[in-house]
């Protein structure tokens, strides 16, 4: 394509040999070039390649520098376009803006990519977003303390990298490995940095010791070419593309990347830089592509489109070969590795050619060098296109071999000595390789080949035949050749010896090499020790400080600031002399507590985060009764010990606010993170009270999660995965913060930070806490943590109001979505707090069972284990008694204590030692294993071997919970989960049976064998069997029972066999077969516990994971879903007929009609048939006084309820705030009906010290008909669950009064209600479904009576209202506790929303309506009258 008029004539603002480059490649497309030039810089070949050329004004590198003049020389000479080649100005956004402003065509990427890649910080972060990997590192400028911080957190043998943010081609870069270089290393690149690129921010990355760097060429959105192959060669290929593509590349450019070549790295690679401009290397691409990378990025800037170039073709763009750049530098090097660079007149300048080599340079004979600008003279390339790289190798060494020059001083030997290593070859380089084998390649010593005529200058002849040597030395020869050698490689200037004689007898310290002055230490006068910095000088980009020789005084300076001093001249004359200085100390030339302006600047910068900055975030936060993060972190660590990290990072929005906005106003983002000790205090080792800790902090953003908080965590996390410290995690928050800066599309979930928490479970402990909101993305990593920690104020869900909403699911406050009332029972929330301050503390004790022994402990009096368990074999008793007995006082913390109550799991210590308790809970199930159980118990043994935690097995369990209902929760898997989890137990586990050891339930308990255990014993009171004794009898003599015909001998005889059982399970006779290690005295168990940890081998240091992670929660499948045979689809709404639900059972029938109800309507709440109560607790006297006196509480409330006879009662269950009675007995007045007002329980509950009153009529609520309620009405409300379930009330030995006889028979009842059927299946009455349900429910009962109610009830609408209106104020009382009240005066549908989230859907007088609350409310007359409510609540609403 012919060019556009848009660029007909173009300024090329740069010099050397790439402005040669340009200037041929325009030249070659019909463009008109002009070239430019330094006043210094005028016989430099660049100027001759152009068309025209513009002097600059000034000397040295400055004018290339100089936009104004740059524009200037474009528009005078009539350009329409710049090239800026590379280096200079090629990647200064500013210069871009100026050309497109001035009207020029830049030729180049656009002003936002070279703003974006220019800041090496934001590149990075460019590509994080973009997916591909960086190396660890600042994504910010950091100060010289942060980057110290930074090297101290890689731990030894780290190594880091700085670099200058808005650098590149390695100016202001240094490698530091050693910590106490970092601070000079730093002085020299901020001052590097600032003299090449206008800034010193530097930021550091961690230095991967053996890599290989990798680059990718770019050109638009499709070509794209690096030196790799195979499968990690495409991936780097497509990672630079993704990154182009998501920032909308444009123009050339090269993507830079580090290839881990360490052993075991698997091909790890991470993004390194952007270089927005043509690249130097850029002629290895051209030649394996055959593409003319510079006309293409001209054609480009025209206007042509990638394909129209033909670049479109991946076919056509296939590498062919290899080609080998090697950049001829006018410098030496030293074994050391020290630069020195060379200057002079070129006598001789004869480029290689032949096939396969092209030379880039712009030398010639007479050129007089200049150390003022950069080393590079000629850049030499060489391709083969066969596939074996050697051939390239060879051919390298061929060129080189032909490259004469003479006058100057180069680097061939040491390029020459590179090729010919064998590590070149072999493909065995990396980023060290240079340094770790500089004294090699810098030698010599060797024999190189020349493939020139060489000039000797012509001497008199002496009459001798070649050289003069002794012959009798067999290396004569090659010293002769290497001498030659070294002549013709360095030019000596002849002219005189500079004089370094000064004033006053001194003598000149000469400059080491040619460079600019930038910076004099000292002045006249000024006494200096030897060793001390005097003058810094800057060549070839690079600061060297130049030191004194000797002690002395400064007599006279020979040089200015920019001075350009050529090497052996004087820089400063010193007299040598004894001067006061020389043995005062470092510390003693300055004053310790003087805070310099960067100092105090960075001091101010972290006062933006600091509470006592922050007022109003802090008011608003003690306002809600809440704490500031700091206050949180000071309580968990040890005092002095937290150590912060990134608190200078700020939310990534800015273009929306200001640096100052971001500072105030969202200070580290939002998320406080660093290393700490924690209980330092208690530990036997210190080191093992190392911890991270990350808070969220909900005063900035809602405690959202943004990018660099992301990052911030990523940095954390990975640190715990490398370092392995737990990690205690404060995560209340809001989720994924929306408004972030964002360039371009992307998806939402392309960060690591989830992934990287997920992989330190099992490794790390994991220790979560929450406080207040807890939603989405910050409940997510909450709920990955080993425990969680919540306090009562807490509310923690997957998704917050915002989301529910916005998915069409309904209006919620926060504190509805997901309260503690549900998160506790339901096994989410491990261990529920009063307040933070109590979450913290729980925290500290929680992990401190990770960190090992403590220092200090004492012990109960064990003696009072002999009489916590009854003699009675059939009176209960209080494991947790036995748990607190054995332990040292003070050290139980119990975990899940409400979720899975069959089974109790705590933290312990024994002799300062942390144990893991499992024990069975008598109080429930009689102590046999259910689903829930086995489901805590197994996550909990999980958590004990990950970690190293020796087990402690307290037994008394009759076996499994058997039966139909309590199968259909899966039991036969969840129970196998203790098993396997026990059997494969790496830690010892101690084994202790209490009372019964019947069958499968105490083999999981004990890894499924009496012998798995470090030892197993059993106290007194235990029993053993495979079963229960009466059923094992009945089964095993089954045959002798049957033979005997006589009843009453048969039953005597069953009765003697089962006495006979129950002496040989006795502990002291059954261990008499063995299986069992010892009977002991309940007293000496904590001292077989002690004995045993002491004799256990040391446990190995743990480098790596156990298990892969650990269970966040109970795996327990839906009963329904389990039922149905899995998952399937609801039936299509069929015909409904009584004829059709005849013959059913119950249950079925009411899962016919409720998904018929469903598929028709699915608002509609159905509430589906369940079963009676298991494991009725004991019966209890009157005068029983748990925590006070119940006789009392009763007595005083029978008048106004109507209660009758208290003879005697059963006590459900009991906590400091609420006991609950069963089966208490009332006598209702004539006028009402039989189930109307018989209350089948009791509550009382502690409000505010009183003790209130609540009659129970609503039992339970469940999923799933075959599902056995939990003994404990308080426990059964607790388990309050949604739309698809049924609410029961059964009543166990009720009163059934007649109103006729006035008689009273005690009968088992259960009502069943169905509730808020809208619309009714066709073709069923109602009248005839109420008689089928109750006959059915009579016999599945085997009852002589059953009371099913059909009711036409519905959440959208009220039967009955309370009179209430707008203007009715709040009464003082019950509902006072919550936050609103919400009700439609037309419906008369009073609803209570707030942390319980009741509803009220159906509210009417004593006297017309089921009893199960009461409260007083002013009606709209203004009286007050007492209502009553049905729909209840949550576990402890009323209780709170």
């Amino acid at each position: 394509m012919p060019p556009s008029d848009s660029v007909s004539k173009l300024l090329i603002a740069n010099r050397g040999e790439i402005a040669i480059r340009v200037a041929r490649a325009a030249s070659d497309l019909g463009i008109g070039a002009v070239s430019v030039y330094s006043k210094d810089d005028a016989r430099s070949l660049h100027v001759h390649a152009a068309d025209e050329a513009v002097e600059l004004d000034g000397l040295g590198v400055p004018p290339y520098l100089d936009i104004d003049g740059l524009i200037e020389a474009a528009q005078s000479t009539g350009c329409d376009a710049v090239h800026p080649g590379y280096g200079f100005l090629a990647e200064s956004a500013e210069f871009a803006r100026r050309c497109r402003d001035a009207g020029l065509t830049f030729v180049g990427p656009t002003p936002h990519l070279l703003d974006l890649f220019g800041d090496k910080v934001r590149a990075r972060q460019a590509a994080r977003e973009a997916g591909v990997p960086v190396i660890e590192g600042s994504d910010e400028a950091v100060t010289l303390q942060e980057a110290l911080d930074f090297f101290e957190s890689l731990g030894e043998d780290a190594a880091i990298m700085l670099k200058a943010v808005s650098g590149g081609g390695g100016r202001g870069s240094r490698a530091v490995t050693n910590i106490d270089e970092l601070e000079a290393a730093w002085q020299r690149c901020e001052s590097e940095a600032r003299m090449a690129f206008g800034s010193s921010a530097l930021y550091v990355e961690q230095l991967i010791p053996r890599a290989r760097h990798i680059e990718v060429q770019i050109i638009g959105d499709c070509t794209a070419r690096s030196d790799t192959c195979g499968s990690t060669r495409e991936a780097i290929i497509e990672a630079a593309v993704r990154i182009a593509r998501d920032v909308s590349y444009s123009s050339l450019g090269t993507f830079e990347f580090l290839l881990d070549a360490s052993a075991g790295s698997n091909g790890s690679f991470y993004f390194l830089e952007t270089n927005a401009r043509l690249q130097v290397e850029h002629t290895v691409t051209e030649q394996v592509t055959g593409v003319d990378l510079v006309q293409s990025q001209l054609r480009a800037a025209q206007g042509v489109s990638i394909a129209d170039l033909g670049l479109d073709d991946p076919s056509w763009l296939r590498p062919r070969g290899f080609a080998i750049q090697t950049r001829v530098n006018m410098e030496t090097l030293t074994a050391d590795g020290s630069v020195r660079p060379a200057s002079g007149t070129l006598k001789a300048y004869e480029a290689p050619s032949g096939p396969g080599v092209r030379t880039d340079g712009f030398g010639y004979v007479g050129y007089q060098t200049s150390t003022a600008f950069d080393s590079l003279l000629a850049k030499v390339i060489s391709h083969s296109p066969t596939p074996r790289f050697e051939d390239a190798v060879t051919r390298s060494l061929r060129a080189l071999s032909e490259f004469r020059i003479e006058g100057v001083a180069t680097n061939i030997p040491f390029l020459t000595n590179v090729l010919e290593h064998e590590d070149l070859v072999q493909g065995r380089v990396h980023t060290r390789w240079v340094d770790e084998q500089m004294a090699a390649l810098a030698s010599t010593n060797g024999v190189q080949r020349v493939r020139y005529l060489q000039t000797v200058t012509p001497t008199a002849d002496s009459g001798f035949a070649g050289a003069r040597v002794d012959s009798r030395d067999p290396l004569a020869l090659f010293k002769h050749d290497e001498q030659v050698k070294q002549q013709q490689s360095v030019q000596v200037v002849e002219e005189d010896a500079p004089d370094l004689t000064g004033p006053e007898g001194s003598i000149g310290l000469p400059a080491p090499i040619q460079g600019t002055i930038v910076a004099i230490l000292v002045e006249e006068g000024q006494e200096v020790r030897k060793g001390q910095d005097l003058v810094a000088m800057e060549a070839m980009k690079m600061e060297h400080v130049i030191s004194a020789d000797r002690d002395g005084i400064v007599k006279s300076l020979a040089c200015s600031i920019g001075d350009v001093i050529r090497e052996g001249f004087p820089l400063v004359f010193i007299l040598e002399a004894e001067v006061s200085v020389a043995e005062l100390s470092g510390d003693d030339l300055i004053d310790p507590d003087f805070i310099r302006p960067d100092l105090q600047e960075n001091y101010d910068r972290h006062a933006y985060t600091l509470d006592e900055n922050r007022p109003v975030a802090m008011a608003k936060r003690r306002g809600r009764g809440y704490r500031m993060p700091r206050e949180n972190i000071e309580q968990l660590v040890d005092p002095g010990s937290f150590q912060e990290y990134w608190p200078l990072i700020v939310a990534r929005q800015h273009q929306r606010n200001t640096d100052e906005q971001l500072r105030e106003n969202t200070p580290a983002d939002g998320l406080l993170a660093g290393t700490a000790t924690i209980n330092g205090d208690l530990l036997e080792e210190e080191r093992d009270a190392r911890a991270i800790v990350v808070h969220y902090d909900y005063t900035v953003l809602a405690g959202t999660q943004g990018g660099r908080n992301h990052y911030k965590q990523d940095r954390m996390f990975e640190m715990a995965r490398r370092f392995q410290f737990p990690i205690v995690f404060y995560t209340e928050g809001g989720g994924g913060r929306p408004g972030d800066d964002r360039t371009g599309p992307g998806v939402a979930f392309d960060t690591y930070t989830f992934t990287q928490f997920s992989k330190l479970s099992g490794l790390v402990p994991l220790v979560g806490v929450t406080n207040g909101r807890c939603f989405a993305g910050n409940t997510a990593l909450l709920a990955c943590c080993d425990v969680i920690i919540a306090t009562e104020g807490s509310t923690v869900a997957m998704g917050g109001p915002a989301m529910i909403e916005g998915g069409g699911l309904g209006i919620y406050t926060p504190e509805e979505v997901g309260p503690m009332s549900f998160q506790v029972p339901n096994g989410v929330v491990d261990i529920l707090c009063k307040d933070e301050e109590e979450a913290t503390d729980i925290a500290k004790k929680y992990l401190s069972y990770f960190q090992g022994p403590i220092k200090e402990w004492t012990a109960p009096d064990q003696r009072r284990l002999r009489h916590i368990v009854p003699e009675n074999r059939l009176r209960l008793y209080d494991m947790r008694e036995i748990i607190d007995t054995i332990a040292d006082e003070g050290s139980v913390l119990e975990i899940r204590e409400k979720f899975g109550i069959g089974i109790i799991t705590a933290f312990i210590r024994v002799e300062g030692h942390p144990i893991g308790v499992i024990a069975n809970n008598p109080h429930h199930l009689a102590g046999a294993i259910d689903s829930d159980g086995s489901d805590k118990g197994a996550r909990f043994l999980q958590l004990c071997d990950a970690f190293d935690i020796p087990v402690l097995s307290l037994m008394d369990c009759p076996g499994m919970m058997v039966g139909p209902d309590v199968e259909a929760t899966a039991l036969v898997r969840h129970c196998a989960r203790m098993f396997n989890t026990g059997a494969n137990l790496s830690v010892p586990l101690f084994g202790v049976v209490v009372r019964k050891a019947y069958g499968l339930g105490v083999q999981a308990m004990c890894g499924a064998s009496a012998l798995v255990g470090f030892f197993t014993v059993a106290w007194p009171t235990a029993e053993f069997a495979g079963m229960n004794l009466e059923g094992s009898v009945k089964l095993g003599y089954r045959k002798e029972l049957i033979a005997i015909e006589d009843a009453e001998e048969r039953i005597e005889t069953y009765e003697n066999m089962v006495a006979r059982a129950y002496e040989n399970a006795k502990a002291v006779n059954a261990a008499a077969g063995g299986g069992l290690d010892d009977v002991i005295d309940p007293a000496e168990t904590r001292t077989w516990i002690a004995n045993s940890l002491k004799r256990l081998p040391p446990t190995p240091e743990r480098r790596g994971k156990k298990r892969p992670y650990i269970d966040t929660c109970t795996d327990r499948q839906n009963a329904e879903t389990a039922e149905a045979g899995g998952s399937q689809a609801k039936p299509s709404p069929l015909p409904l007929t009584i004829a059709a639900l005849e013959g059913q059972s119950l249950e079925s029938m009411m899962r016919a009609i409720y998904e018929r109800q469903q598929a028709m309507c699915p608002s509609v709440c159905s509430y589906v048939l369940g079963t009676g109560i298991y494991g009725l607790p004991q019966v209890l006297e009157p005068e029983t006084d748990p925590p006070e006196s119940v006789a009392e509480l009763v007595t005083g409330w029978t008048g106004s309820i109507w209660i009758g006879e208290f003879s005697d009662y059963e006590l459900a269950w009991t906590e400091p705030k609420r006991i609950v009675l069963v089966s208490v007995e009332g006598v209702p007045p004539p006028h009402q009906g039989f189930y109307e007002t018989v209350g089948n329980g009791l509550e009382f509950v502690r409000i505010r010290g009183e003790w209130e009153l609540t009659i129970i009529s609503r039992l339970f609520d469940c999923e799933d008909p075959s599902v056995p309620l939990p003994d404990g009405i308080g426990t059964l409300a607790s388990r309050h669950r949604g739309e698809d379930g049924y609410f029961l009330y059964d009543v166990e030995e009720a009163v059934d009064y007649d109103h006729e006889s006035q008689d009273e028979t005690e009968q088992r009842y259960s009502i069943l209600e169905i509730r808020n059927p809208q619309d009714w299946p066709p073709a069923i009455d109602v009248a005839e479904l109420t008689d089928l349900l109750t006959a059915t429910a009579r016999e599945r009962w085997s009852v002589d009576f059953a009371c099913v109610s059909v009711t036409r009830r519905s959440v959208e609408s009220g039967d009955a209202g309370t009179g209430l209106n707008a203007d009715s104020p709040m009464p003082d009382g019950i509902l006072s506790i919550f936050e609103e009240l919400r009700y439609d005066p037309e419906q008369a549908l009073l609803r209570l929303i707030g942390e319980r989230s009741i509803v009220l859907a159906w509210v009417e007088t004593r006297g017309g309506g089921q009893v199960n609350g009461g409260e007083f409310v002013r009606d709209s007359s203004g009286e007050w009258a007492e209502r009553t409510w049905v729909s209840m609540y949550g576990c402890d609403a009323l209780g709170q």
